[in-house]
């Protein structure tokens, strides 16, 4: 609660940004104990207070948020919050954070059956990946096209990208 404090006592002074980010830390030990309704508010009054300046705690507040609506089953919402990170992203030309945010968007698509668009979003974001020379992000696409083959009754290819991806994460040994 002494982060909620902290945050309370940042907008009373007039510093809403600061505030943001006392309530993301704060979101962040909600969801570490285990508490997503109190991480999902948390987050949502980040939201609020966050200024259009600050991309970086904005778009860090659009993953947290997408992440928790989406393990709650809100997958509506976390796809808002992941297409407005993948805004975020574009505007600030950070390709990592683009194409993170085309990962978590592809797994949206994939579990509501919409395969060829998570396809497209998991290639995408695979490139990315690959530009900015980021050998895990490479692993998990790798593991989300294979799953995403595997759900499209390719085994063969669901098998070569599930290998491709476990050797990236052994040579990282993850």
């Amino acid at each position: 609660p002494f982060l909620e404090d902290l945050a309370r006592h940042a907008e009373g002074a007039g510093e809403p940004r600061v505030a943001a980010r006392y309530l993301l830390r704060a979101a962040s030990l909600e969801k570490a104990s285990h508490h997503p309704s109190a991480e999902r508010e948390l987050l949502e009054s980040a939201l609020a207070l966050v200024e259009g300046r600050d991309l970086a705690t904005r778009l860090s507040i659009d993953f947290e948020l997408g992440d928790a609506l989406a393990r709650a089953g809100d997958v509506d919402g976390a796809m808002i919050r992941y297409q407005d990170a993948l805004q975020l992203a574009w505007r600030m030309r950070h390709r990592g954070k683009g194409a993170a945010a085309l990962e978590r968007i592809g797994r949206i698509e994939s579990q509501r059956g919409e395969f060829n668009r998570a396809h497209e979003r998991f290639v995408h974001a695979l490139r990315l990946y690959e530009a900015v020379k980021d050998r895990g992000g490479v692993g998990r696409i790798c593991l989300n096209l294979g799953h995403l083959l595997w759900l499209k009754g390719d085994m063969a290819r669901a098998l070569q990208s599930f290998r491709k991806g476990e050797e990236l994460y052994r040579s990282l040994r993850d």
